[in-house]
């Protein structure tokens, strides 16, 4: 029997790709073999209601460094809620303490007594003070990645020198199905887009609805609905109303039923100027919708260009989509270019490329049914095995724990 004693140190008071996957991890059963105890140490406990109960459920411990005895710490002197995170693992005595998509300063808490994990789901791409950077990445013994280009990201852009292990995201148990069927092109009805993204600036969600627009110019009978919450969701109405579109899109907000969302829309479209590995792409190809997607960082990693869907080169530059949009450019100004394996400058998707790619593949019902199909066996893959995904994900915590 391995046991394994995980701090989890997370930011959980907003929904998201990363707080919905930590969610599925701590409920999941566990591998035969294994005794895992999580332990949560939260940004703070206004923890979002729909994992409140989770976490509190399948977490031994629930805590936050800004919360002592029950009285809140003052955000300076900082060793205040840095010392208290420090008491606060200790007392856990974890077997390795796993920092989950955020950069924690512990220049003035080294001495975790365990090593300290960093879990990269796209932080790397964003801008850090130097001193940020100083107080983390030197105290991290290794990290696991979610695809290459998050492993590329932090060699290329932070020069890391420990060891960065790729363990790919895995399906969510509640949206694995065995049964979904090869999907044709609708005869009766308009073509429907779909969306699923919290709804911040990186996820450029605009870029969707100007395509609508041009597809519905030509005279494609297209609808978009758009699943997800966040504070973009005003730029994207005021967007939906000056290109006249409000009759044909839908703002779904937060979204409990995704498969039922999956199974409405006939094409996915991953907007987002960057995505380390989008688990809503493998989402939507475990219902059979092919996906339109950017070719860069981690997306084509997930979708195949012209298998399971089309990964587009981005043209659009940061100053072009403001003025189309006028959306936050609040987003990461370099990139992952997977087929140079580069750093470079961020583009993004131009309306007109994504507008082309829904055309072409409406407009070859044998083609789009192919790509349904090759979606359907792309994510029954193992690598998208949850089980697998626990047994390689514990497995390299247990070795990082044994190693030090």
């Amino acid at each position: 029997m391995t046991r394994l004693r995980i701090a989890h140190l997370i930011d959980l008071d907003r929904i998201g790709g990363v707080e919905s996957m930590y969610a599925s991890l701590i409920q999941a059963p566990v591998p035969e073999g294994w005794q895992v105890e999580h332990h949560t140490i939260a940004d703070s406990l206004n923890l979002a209601p729909r994992f409140r109960p989770i976490v509190e459920r399948c977490s031994r411990t629930l805590v936050s460094p800004k919360v002592w005895h029950g009285i809140k710490l003052p955000r300076r002197p900082a060793g205040l809620r840095a010392r208290n995170r420090l008491a606060q693992i200790r007392a856990i005595r974890p077997d390795v303490v796993l920092a989950w998509n955020q950069f924690t300063d512990f220049h003035l808490s080294p001495d975790l007594g365990c090593p300290l994990i960093y879990y990269e789901h796209g932080m790397s791409w964003y801008e850090h003070a130097p001193a940020q950077l100083q107080g983390f990445l030197p105290y991290v013994d290794g990290a696991i990645a979610v695809s290459r280009a998050g492993q590329r990201m932090l060699q290329l852009k932070h020069g890391v020198s420990f060891p960065v292990h790729l363990c790919p995201n895995p399906l969510r148990a509640d949206l694995h199905v065995t049964d979904a069927p090869v999907r044709c092109l609708p005869q009766d009805r308009p073509l429907r887009l779909g969306v699923a993204a919290r709804l911040v600036p990186l996820k450029a969600v605009g870029l969707v609805v100007l395509a609508l627009k041009l597809l519905r110019q030509q005279g494609v009978d297209a609808e978009l609905s758009i699943a997800g919450e966040g504070p973009e969701r005003g730029a994207i109405e005021r967007l939906i109303a000056r290109e006249g579109l409000a009759d044909h899109v839908r703002l779904l907000g937060l979204c409990d039923d995704m498969a039922g969302f999956y199974r409405s829309i006939d094409l996915f479209v991953m907007s987002s100027m960057h995505e380390t590995m989008p688990l809503v792409c493998i989402e939507s190809m475990a219902y059979g919708v092919p996906v339109i997607a950017c070719m860069v960082d981690g997306l084509p990693e997930v979708v195949r260009d012209g298998q399971t869907g089309r990964c587009l080169t981005p043209t659009l530059d940061v100053s072009g989509y403001q003025a189309l949009t006028g959306a936050s450019v609040a987003f990461a100004r370099r990139v992952y270019d997977p087929q140079q394996d580069l750093l470079v400058e961020t583009r993004m998707l131009a309306p007109e490329a994504i507008a082309e790619a829904v055309t072409a593949l409406a407009s070859e019902p044998a083609g789009y049914q192919a790509m349904s199909a090759a979606c359907l066996v792309e994510a029954a893959l193992p690598r998208y095995d949850q089980a697998q995904y626990l047994q390689q994900f514990y497995g390299l915590l247990a070795d990082f724990a044994t190693k030090r």
